[in-house]
């Protein structure tokens, strides 16, 4: 019985021994892994992460998550993926925390935030054309956050229909470089409802021009939108895309053009609500209304010189207006 305690106990010591052995073995390979980590700089970055975190949304989603009623309706509209059409404005927010302890200098470097665009769904290459203009020095503060906001569509060729995955990285100084969670975005194809070609006089040395309207309906967020592009004659060249609202599927939208080749587009975007808009050559949204259909729904309606009127309906101000007239007036009253 003794000898077998004795066997017993050296074994157990012989256990506790190799334990020990074990542990040390694994401190010294952790810490000669930690050293060939931090001599690539990824300690360093895990650090980074830490202590400045970087995250990334479209300015669509956070549009609607402004109206949101609650946090977490708030949350999902920031994390829900956002739909657009090739070449449309993809506005992307950057926001830069920084829990350091210390206040942070940012934008010495042109390219201080960069991004990179992959493509998921499809073997296509998107190439970039450039750096988004993000220039400009300032102090983070500890503890606050900064935001950025960027057009990336000018800088990347994102041209066929499938979901991307877009990363932003952030040069946080002596942090390293902090790189965002991925975006995951989907680019969709709409369907043409009206296309006219339209001509722009010759301007000094400029030669006459022909260019092409359309108007396009597409499924965004389980919605249906409205969009009006501007191209030329060929569809080659793409000179403005822009939304022009929420559209109620229904009722099909109205549209003319004045004298000088402006577009009035008139879509009925809720269930008593309409939004009129014009349109310049280039697919700039000059002029943005709203109306209600008390008294009868609205409608275009051309005159004999040439204008395009809105007849019908009761105009009522809008967040979304655009109208630079109303605009001039209103600031016009306010100045003593």
């Amino acid at each position: 019985m003794l000898a077998r305690f004795m066997a017993d106990g050296f074994r157990a010591d012989n256990c506790h021994l190799n334990v020990r052995v074990v542990s040390a073995t694994l401190s010294v390979m952790k810490a000669i892994v930690l050293g060939l980590l931090a001599a690539f700089g990824v300690v360093a970055s895990v650090q980074a992460q830490q202590v400045v975190k970087v995250k990334i949304f479209t300015e669509k989603a956070y549009l609607l998550s402004e109206g949101a009623q609650t946090v977490n309706e708030k949350i999902q509209y920031l994390n829900d993926r956002t739909q657009f059409l090739a070449q449309e404005p993809m506005g992307i927010m950057v926001r830069v925390f920084n829990y350091s302890g210390e206040n942070m200098v940012l934008g010495r470097e042109e390219d201080w935030i960069s991004f990179s665009v992959e493509p998921l769904a499809n073997k296509s290459i998107v190439r970039q054309n450039g750096q988004p203009p993000v220039a400009g020095v300032f102090e983070l503060g500890n503890n606050l956050m900064a935001t950025k906001r960027v057009d990336l569509a000018p800088f990347f060729e994102i041209v066929e229909s499938g979901r991307y995955k877009i990363t932003a990285t952030v040069r946080a100084g002596r942090f390293g470089d902090v790189s965002s969670e991925p975006l995951l975005v989907d680019l969709v194809s709409g369907t043409t409802l009206w296309d006219h070609e339209f001509g722009i006089p010759a301007l000094g040395d400029k030669a006459p021009e022909i260019r092409r309207y359309q108007i396009i309906q597409a499924r965004q967020m389980d919605v249906q939108h409205l969009y009006v592009k501007v191209t030329d004659t060929y569809g080659s060249k793409t000179y403005g895309l822009h939304q022009l609202g929420q559209m109620v599927i229904t009722h099909k939208p109205e549209q003319l053009t004045d004298r000088n080749n402006r577009l009035h587009v008139l879509h009925r975007s809720g269930r008593s609500t309409y939004t009129y808009s014009m349109v310049d050559h280039d697919g700039q949204v000059i002029l943005r209304q709203r109306y209600d259909q008390a008294g009868g729904p609205p409608h275009l309606v051309p005159t004999e010189a040439g204008e395009v009127l809105v007849s019908g309906g009761v105009r009522t101000k809008s967040p979304y207006d655009i109208d630079p007239l109303a605009d001039e007036l209103e600031q016009k009253l306010k100045t003593p």
